[in-house]
C-alpha cells in the first residue's frame, strides 16, 4: 500500500518512518506532516504536497483546514506552506508517474468540500473511514482524508517490487552554506537539537553533528559525509 490506512497523524508518520521513506526535501505527491499544537504528539496535522515553489515553500491539499485561515477547520482546502511548524515530508512508493498524477487529481477534485453541518467533522471520510456517520472533535479526519485519497487510488493498482533509489548528498562541514546545510539543520532539529535553519553551517551545527556522530558510533569529525548522512537519513 501507498499510505496506511489511519485516522491519526502520528501513526501515519511512524509508518512512513519504518519503513524508510521520509525525505528533506519535497517533490509533488509526498506527505507533509505538520505540529501546530503544544501537546506532547510529534505531530498533529498532514496534507499532500500539491505543487513546490522551492525547498522552502510548498503548497499542500489538507483535510480538517479553515477556509479563511491557516487553522484547523471544516473544509479541504489549497494551503501556502514553509517549512515553519514542518515536522517532516514522506514519500510513497508510487510504482509510476500515473499513479502519482492520479492521487494528485484526485486531491484536487476535493478542494472545497465543506463539513455538513458546519462545525460537527460530520464528513464523507470519516464517515468511509469509521462505516458511520461520526461528529464532534473527538473526530478530526486530516488523517482520514490523506488514507481516502490513497486508498481510492491503491485499490486499483499492483506495486512492482523495485530496489529503493539513494538519494546522494555532497559532503558539508563547519563553514559550508546553503540548501544542504538547511536540511541537515532540518533533519538534526527532529532528532532534538536545538538550531536555527540558516544554511550556515556554524560553531553550533557542527557541535550537533559531532554529538551526533558520537552517539551514532561514527568518528565524531563534524563532516558530514556518505557515512553521517546515511546515519541521519536512515
Amino acid at each position: 500500500m501507498l499510505v496506511k490506512k489511519t485516522a491519526s497523524c502520528l501513526d501515519m508518520l511512524t509508518w512512513f518512518e519504518q519503513n524508510n521513506q521520509v525525505v528533506p526535501f519535497p517533490l509533488p505527491g509526498d506527505v507533509a506532516f505538520f505540529k501546530y499544537a503544544t501537546n506532547s504528539r510529534r505531530t498533529n496535522h498532514v496534507g499532500i504536497v500539491f505543487h513546490v515553489n522551492s525547498q522552502d515553500s510548498f503548497k499542500t491539499i489538507e483535510g480538517n483546514t479553515s477556509i479563511n485561515s491557516d487553522d484547523n477547520g471544516g473544509a479541504v482546502m489549497i494551503r501556502q506552506r514553509t517549512r515553519k511548524n514542518l515536522v517532516s515530508f514522506a514519500r510513497p512508493k508510487y510504482p509510476d508517474k500515473n499513479v502519482l498524477n492520479k492521487v494528485l487529481a484526485l486531491a484536487n477534485t476535493e478542494v472545497g468540500i465543506t463539513e455538513y453541518p458546519p462545525n460537527s467533522n460530520n464528513v464523507k471520510y470519516n464517515t468511509w473511514y469509521y462505516g458511520h456517520a461520526v461528529s464532534g472533535k473527538n473526530y478530526p479526519w486530516c488523517a482520514t482524508f490523506i488514507s481516502y485519497i490513497f486508498a481510492s487510488v491503491d485499490s486499483n493498482i499492483v506495486i512492482p517490487s523495485t530496489k529503493p533509489v539513494t538519494q546522494t548528498y555532497p559532503t558539508i562541514r563547519r563553514g559550508s552554506k546553503g540548501q544542504y546545510v538547511k536540511v541537515l539543520q532540518n533533519i538534526l532539529i527532529n532528532k532534538n537539537y536545538i538550531l536555527q535553519v540558516d544554511g550556515d553551517f556554524g560553531p553550533m551545527t557542527e557541535k550537533a553533528v559531532k554529538d551526533f556522530q558520537t552517539k551514532s558510533g561514527l568518528k565524531p569529525d563534524g563532516i558530514v559525509g556518505p557515512l553521517t548522512w546515511a546515519m541521519l537519513t536512515k
